[in-house]
């Protein structure tokens, strides 16, 4: 018999029930995952979107319907991945905005809920694309709106589901890269997949055979003549109490790249961007705040990992490990498969399931962690960077080769403002200064070479002028040196590195 009402109790059942679907089809909407890039991901993204507001939501059991769907959406916000990921979030924060204090919903109610959460999920869309999940959202809600007009609730929950599964079903002809694929969108899938267990919970029965949305086709992996732009997918938190901080974001980066997603929870605005630039992208979005639970993947690699996966040729999987921005960023342009905040445990514990039968290793300039695969502690980010820039340039090499390849950079560190600044290396650099004879004094010390190369690495936005200009003395006095300067992000001035 179906229920008439949806309470807290039923909420947890199908929200519980969808990700148990998550876990069985996982590798079914990776498969399909062509849209807007082959990267193979969907469907281990919203497995752990939807675990994250389990966590939560179990947390709120036994309370009324309104506090477990914001216990859910405050989860699956704060754990999403991926563009679907991050929509399905929105999503259920429609929900959560229409709940709010209800025991118990309605017809009305619920369509409701479902009109605000399609609202919710374009509206995270810097730039929304028909024939994804954001058009399975919208359909739903307009099948609810329709049969809750004059229906019951066994009427309204099928109302939702059609329409869902027949725009899921329409995808490939509003997509052309899914109609030459012959696929239906992942994201959608896994949005109806909720729609299914909710009917489920609700005891309004579905034909499940009418769920199989993973026909027999080539991999795409063995397609060798993709081109990807806007190859590496970030996701970061700026931690800011004002309220057009989202706005910010978007005004900042609107050019900056595509797939810009943004959500925000009290004080704190989640931000998603496929960029072929990830250092200006995070230049750009530290000048508003401090930066944190950043992840950069590189979606190039992932899609020759699935390929090398299959062939047996798959050498490491590298995950680096940073505390800075910019340099995370440098770490996912120097060939690692993920740079990930050192803090972020709960990311890495994710990428490290997802990577499970690969060769995995991690780079850390900060500890060996708790993690069962081989953590390497270089000490320095500016030293993860080299072994990177070594392990994608040769051959697989040794955990001693890659020791030697991280300490072949002599490097120093400039702290300080103002009028007085004072560096720091493996020798002393002498007393406090001016930047200026403080830089010189410090790049003596590292006793460059002809033919080496000086890096600079600035901390903060704000500092590439000073740096600029100090760069003319640097050049008078080591003429025989190549010097390049990058964002760092570091919370202190200046790294420098010759080698």
């Amino acid at each position: 018999m179906a229920y008439q009402y949806l309470d807290g109790c039923v909420f947890l059942e199908a929200l519980r029930d969808t990700t148990e679907q998550m876990r069985l089809n996982r590798e079914a909407l990776n498969r399909i995952n062509v849209f807007p890039v082959p990267d193979g991901d969907t469907g281990n993204n919203l497995l752990h979107t939807l675990e994250s507001a389990l966590l939560e939501a179990q947390r709120a059991a036994g309370l009324n319907l309104g506090a477990v769907v914001e216990a859910a959406s405050r989860g699956a916000h704060h754990g999403s991945c991926g563009s679907s990921g991050a929509i399905f979030a929105q999503f259920l924060k429609g929900w959560a905005v229409i709940l709010a204090q209800i025991d118990r919903a309605g017809v009305d109610n619920l369509a409701k809920a479902f009109k605000e959460g399609a609202k919710k999920a374009y509206s995270a869309v810097v730039r929304p694309v028909e024939g994804t999940i954001l058009t399975v959202a919208r359909k739903a809600a307009e099948g609810a709106q329709l049969a809750s007009a004059g229906g019951d609730m066994v009427e309204t929950l099928l109302g939702v589901y059609h329409q869902g599964l027949q725009a899921l079903n329409s995808t490939p002809r509003m997509l052309e890269a899914l109609g030459t694929r012959g696929v239906v969108d992942a994201g959608g899938w896994g949005l109806l997949l909720f729609l299914s267990s909710l009917l489920k919970a609700m005891g309004v029965p579905v034909d499940q055979d009418q769920m199989n949305f993973d026909p027999v086709i080539d991999p795409v992996w063995k397609k060798d003549d993709y081109e990807f732009s806007q190859a590496y997918d970030l996701e970061f938190s700026i931690f800011d109490p004002r309220a057009d901080v989202e706005k910010k974001v978007r005004e900042l980066l609107h050019k900056s790249g595509s797939e810009i997603i943004t959500r925000t929870a009290p004080g704190r605005c989640r931000v998603h961007i496929h960029t072929d630039r990830p250092l200006l992208v995070l230049e750009k979005a530290g000048i508003l705040a401090p930066l944190q639970d950043l992840v950069i993947r590189d979606m190039r690699k992932q899609f020759q990992s699935m390929k090398e996966q299959q062939t047996g040729a798959l050498n490491y999987t590298v995950i680096a490990l940073g505390a800075s921005p910019g340099f995370l960023a440098l770490f996912a342009m120097a060939g690692a498969e993920a740079a990930v905040s050192l803090e972020a445990d709960g990311i890495i514990n994710r990428l490290l399931r997802e990577f499970k039968g690969s060769d995995t290793l991690i780079l850390s300039p900060g500890g060996e962690g708790s993690y069962n695969v081989p953590v390497i502690d270089l000490k320095e980010e500016v030293r993860v960077l080299a072994a990177l820039l070594s392990m994608y340039s040769a051959r697989k090499l040794s955990v001693a080769e890659i020791y030697r390849a991280a300490f072949y950079p002599r490097t120093a560190r400039i702290t300080g403002s103002g009028s007085s600044y004072s560096a720091s290396n493996d020798h002393p650099a002498g007393a406090p200064g001016k930047l200026r004879e403080v830089l010189v004094r410090a790049v003596a010390a590292l006793e460059p070479m002809k033919g080496e190369v000086l890096s600079l690495f600035y901390g903060r936005h704000e500092r590439r002028t000073l740096i600029e200009k100090n760069i003319p003395p640097l050049l008078k006095e080591f003429h025989f040196l190549d010097i390049e300067i990058h964002y760092g992000g570091q919370d202190f001035p200046l790294v420098l590195a010759v080698e």
